[in-house]
């Protein structure tokens, strides 16, 4: 029993070991003002549908140097609100990132000075009508649609999930992933920029079809809101549900 306990001393004793700290905060947001999320270094970003006026935002810190140090203690939420946008901006600072690694890759990478060992999950609530701009260098995003405009930058995958009766006019890009796209109603999808060859109408109900690499254009109904997915490496990937807010 001693060699036993031993033993698995000296394995958790090579586990390297990430604090993890919770951020929660809520800023009200004034009606025809949009808002701008800068995360660069969060591993996933997760929107909700929120309440009227306010955006909250819950963020679970997980930053880490390449020796396995925390950095919860250099990030900073910046907040700012003036006309019509607010923006909330997630920093590490005195901190300058060449790579982002997640936790669960971290072993793989060569790691240096300069490397970023993340988990940090960030979740915001975004209430109804409010135009969305969102960032990230790194993370994966997954966002309830809240019925108004929306462009999500990223190099991660991109999960959008929009309500059935939402009317609006996409442009979708993945350089090196694929673009899924299930849906039950008229769509019309064009290849840009001149490939007419691929150009069609698509009527699908239950049907789950993929389009390779490349940007796309793809509009539903009167295209009410502009919705702009990009990102390099990731998929993306758009469903429709019934949803309400949390």
């Amino acid at each position: 029993m001693k060699n036993l306990i031993l033993t698995l001393s000296l394995i958790i004793g090579f586990i390297p070991i990430y604090a993890q700290e919770y951020l929660e905060n809520t800023f009200p947001i004034k009606k025809g003002q949009s808002l701008a999320l800068d995360f660069a270094y969060a591993e996933k970003i997760i929107v909700h549908l929120g309440q009227e006026n306010i955006v909250k935002l819950k963020i679970l810190l997980d930053f880490a140097d390449s020796k396995g140090n925390s950095l919860n203690d250099r990030f900073k939420v910046i907040h700012k609100s003036s006309g019509k946008e607010m923006s909330i901006n997630g920093k590490l600072s005195n901190f300058n990132a060449n790579q982002v690694v997640s936790k669960r890759r971290a072993h793989t990478k060569k790691n240096d000075k300069k490397t970023i060992i993340t988990d940090t999950v960030v979740e915001v609530w975004v209430p109804e009508g409010v135009d969305l701009n969102i960032k990230s260098l790194a993370a994966a995003v997954d966002i309830e649609h809240n019925k108004a405009s929306l462009l999500v930058n990223t190099i991660n995958n991109i999960n959008l999930n929009l309500d059935k009766e939402i009317s609006a006019n996409f442009s979708l890009s993945s350089l090196m992933g694929k673009i899924n796209l299930d849906r039950d109603w008229e769509v019309n999808l064009d290849k840009f920029p001149t490939d007419k060859s691929f150009q069609m109408d698509i009527v699908t109900k239950d049907t789950s079809f993929s389009i390779h690499a490349g940007e796309q254009r793809l509009s539903l109904k009167d295209g009410k809101f502009e919705i702009s997915l990009k990102t390099i490496t990731g998929n993306i990937k758009i469903t429709t549900n019934n949803f309400s807010r949390n």
